[in-house]
């Protein structure tokens, strides 16, 4: 039991009992892991950028730590406590309206935001839900007063003066005569009405001015200060909770939080330059220049992401960010990047998160707990809960570099997941990266742009990535104040020759449309011929479809060799990975012969390179970014070639109703046989197939609006991790839904309903299937949870056979 004047505020169950630790216990701990926090760098850089005196941020943010579980000194929160109980209907951070308000106005505090504290007393209601404009509106018991307990005076004069004692600051004191009582009377609808309608109306007002500015600075100011209390708080409940099961009491005060243990190496930029043999004239200057926007111009293989790296290490060593966020194109190309800086940096410093990042988890989780220990003391659940916990940290920018996709980090500034704000705040402190920011399609370029005028008014440094950057796109995305730099050595190297071919790799056999894809003759023969010699051959095609009837065709040419392979999107997740991960191990070992099939995916995935190249024809950049893993990085052909085909259809790369992109034929029509290509000239092409090339309007701008203070909920934004809602930043060509393979069931039985055995699939499989009774799909539960299992036959060497499924309906594209 707890003492009769304690006022708890948190509970753990142990195997001794229940442990609480008391408000004043918890209050300066979440304190003391503020001022750790306080000591990063990018905090003092954040107080120069908006003209704040690090003093008063001190003492505005370490009051709002100490005070913002305060509305827990009530009675209906300590006796549910002490039984045990959460009170969700009585949020406690709603509760501490009136206290926080109070405390500023009668000891006439500094405030981030001019006219009272109302950012101080927004991040304290939103500390444990996002602010939008539901929040706690509909409470089941809204005249429910407050009733604050009477010895919440003397214990608040005790913890301000003990605040005021540890930063040395004679304003934090004690006042003695608290209306402890008012505070009480109030009643819950009273608080959700001076949420919404004072506080709410007053940030109305500013996002409703138009001026982009000062709406920019109220988001910065307020998700920043959030982030300061949220990590602080967290941190300090998670150490009480780790502690408690030692604690000899069943009531423990403070308990001290140690510093948090991400640390980027002191020598990270010694680790990135050793890593390179010497430095080529571009990545020097990119290591010596502190510039805060960045268009970096370079070609594959020449050390973009180091230049990039030595290039925020800087800022970081000069004090001006406090992290690195590396945002990436693809799944695969964040979790390739992911290992790739574990290696450098070391895997505590090196965060990772995208929509199936907890999958990626698993399997490092996996892969550590096998090292440790025999198979068989594996313990599933354990993995489970460290996967999440990891991806937890990686969703919020938690450690000093993360890797993440685009898209999530355009859903950080809209309100796109549960603590979007927070993460947005730590994103104050960082300097973003963004890889091959040329490849997107023109919806998710166009909210890019916007994304970069945001980030020029937050002041935030970052740096754009390209080997093939079109003039439009400088143009368009308003880059030409930004500092660029290219590497004119490497754009000039001519790695592989350029060779156009009079036939398409696959055609319809019969020319029926609904036939099965047959190959070229003569390709399949070069391709065997060169197996048969010991080349590193990369097939590149265009639909999942053509991919696998290659590989078919090919197989039936090589029998079982072991060095053929077959890699496309519509893989269940862990067969996808495992393909990777031997195409990488066959690769580092030098293995040959070896062929690769595969779809676009390895436009900006893995860091491979082939001898030869086959490639069906698609949009100039696209061809520039397969081409980049052929012959990876050399000055001259020497006899390297690219063979480039025409397609018998264009999909995906189709427009309104299924027509081809302008983009391919002006392509195909720029192709000079014979020609040995530099990146100078991809990048001259790109301008002329591109010369005409417009962005359209972008939802970012209105949204991140709406969103400033308040607005939508996570949950109206987007559906799931990988479909958006009210925003959706990527144009979808081909619309997927995910699903088990029966075949996975069958062989793996329950234990095959687990998110790395799901498999994206096209909506018109499920369509096509329902309309006409064909009976591929259907529900399969377990616990709470319901998985769609598709029957179609799978195997994890070709993915599901499709071809039987035949064309979609008009207004479909095929991928």
């Amino acid at each position: 039991m707890t003492g009769g004047h304690t006022v708890l505020a948190k509970l753990v169950t142990t195997s001794d009992g229940l442990r609480y630790q008391s408000l004043p216990g918890h209050s300066q701990d979440t304190v003391t892991a503020l001022g750790y926090l306080l000591k990063d760098p990018g905090v003092a850089a954040f107080c120069r950028r908006w003209g704040i005196p690090a003093r008063d941020l001190e003492l505005l943010s370490s009051l709002v730590c100490l005070l913002h579980d305060w509305g827990k000194a009530t009675r209906p929160f300590q006796q549910a406590i002490a039984q045990g109980r959460h009170s969700p209907d009585f949020p406690h951070a709603l509760v501490a309206l009136p206290l926080i308000v109070d405390v500023w106005q009668r000891l006439r505090l500094p405030t981030l935001w001019p006219d009272g504290p109302l950012l101080e007393a927004l991040a304290v209601v939103s500390h444990h839900s996002g602010l939008y404009s539901g929040l706690y509106k509909g409470l089941p018991r809204p005249n429910e007063r407050l009733r604050y307990l009477p010895q919440t005076a003397p214990l608040l004069d005790e913890a301000l003066a003990w605040l005021g004692n540890r930063l040395g600051d004679s304003r934090l004191r004690p006042v003695g005569d608290w209306p402890v009582d008012r505070w009480g009377s109030y009643n819950l609808d009273q608080c959700v009405n001076f949420l919404h309608y004072r506080l709410g109306g007053t940030a109305a007002g500013v996002t409703a001015s138009g001026d982009d500015a000062a709406t920019v600075r109220l988001k910065c100011l307020y998700s920043f200060l959030l982030s300061l209390l949220k990590r602080a708080d967290q941190w300090a409940s998670q150490h009480f909770e780790s502690a408690a099961t030692g604690l000899a009491v069943s009531v423990g005060e403070s308990l001290t939080p140690p510093p948090m243990p991400w640390r980027l190496p002191q020598d990270a930029r010694q680790r990135v330059k050793a890593s390179l043999p010497s430095l080529y004239p571009y990545q020097q200057k990119l290591a010596e220049m502190d510039s805060p926007q960045v268009v970096l111009m370079a070609p594959c293989g020449r050390g973009k992401t180091e230049a990039a790296l030595l290039w925020a290490l800087r800022l970081w060593e000069e004090g001006q960010i406090g992290r690195i966020v590396l945002a990436m194109p693809t799944q695969v190309t964040s979790n390739a990047m992911r290992q790739r800086l574990a290696e450098l940096l070391g895997s505590d410093a090196v965060g990772l998160y995208h929509g199936r990042s907890y999958m990626e988890h698993r399997e490092l989780q996996r892969l550590s707990l096998s090292q440790e220990r025999e198979a068989d003391d594996l313990d599933p659940a354990e993995e489970r809960e460290a996967a999440k916990s990891e991806n937890y940290i990686g969703e919020h920018f938690l450690r000093p570099v993360t890797v993440t996709t685009v898209d999530h980090l355009l859903y950080t500034f809209v309100h796109g997941y549960r603590q979007a704000d927070m993460a947005l705040g730590i994103l104050q402190t960082a300097a973003i990266v963004f890889d091959e920011v040329h490849y997107y399609d023109r919806r998710m370029l166009a909210e890019l742009r916007e994304l970069f005028r945001i980030l020029r008014l937050m002041r935030v440094p970052h740096l754009l990535m390209s080997g093939t950057l079109p003039s439009f796109l400088i143009s368009e995305a308003r880059l030409g104040d930004y500092e660029h730099v290219s590497d004119e050595e490497g754009l000039g190297r001519r790695p592989f020759y350029l060779h156009t071919r009079d036939e398409p790799l696959l055609q319809k056999a019969e020319g029926g449309d609904g036939g099965p894809w047959a190959p070229s003759p003569r390709a399949l023969a070069e391709l065997v011929h060169g197996y048969r010699e010991g080349l590193v051959q990369f097939v590149v095609v265009n639909t999942v479809g053509r991919a696998q009837a290659l590989y078919r065709a090919l197989k039936g040419q090589l029998g079982r060799e072991e060095r053929l392979l077959c890699l496309h999107s519509r893989f269940a997740y862990q067969h996808r990975r495992e393909k990777e991960k031997r195409l990488l191990e066959w690769l580092e070992r030098g293995e040959r012969p070896l062929l690769l099939v595969a779809t676009q995916i390895i436009e900006v995935s893995l860091n491979i390179s082939c001898d030869r190249m086959f490639s069906e024809l698609c949009p100039i950049d696209a061809l520039a970014q397969r081409a980049g893993r052929l012959h990876r990085g050399a000055a001259k052909p020497d006899g390297h070639r690219l063979d480039i085909f025409p397609v018998a259809g264009p999909e995906p790369y189709v427009e309104g109703r299924n027509q081809p992109l302008p983009y391919m034929e002006r392509t195909w029509q720029l192709l000079q046989n014979g020609l040995p290509v530099s990146y100078g000239w991809v990048r001259e092409a790109c301008d002329r197939v591109y010369h005409d090339a417009t962005l359209g309007l972008a939802d970012l701008p209105r949204l991140f609006r709406e969103c400033t203070l308040f607005g939508p909920n996570h949950d109206e934004v987007r559906f799931s991790e990988d479909q958006g809602k009210l925003y959706r930043p990527r144009q979808i060509v081909m619309p997927t839904i995910d699903v088990i393979p029966e075949a996975v069931l069958e062989e793996r039985g329950d234990e095959g309903l687990d998110p790395i055995y799901l498999a994206p699939v096209p909506v018109w499989w499920v369509g096509k299937s329902n309309r006409e009774g064909l009976g591929l799909f259907y529900p399969h539960s377990r616990g709470s949870r319901t998985w769609l299992v598709c029957r179609l036959p799978y195997d994890p060497e070709v993915g599901f056979h499709e071809e039987a499924l035949g064309q979609p309906l008009p207004g479909y594209v095929l991928d």
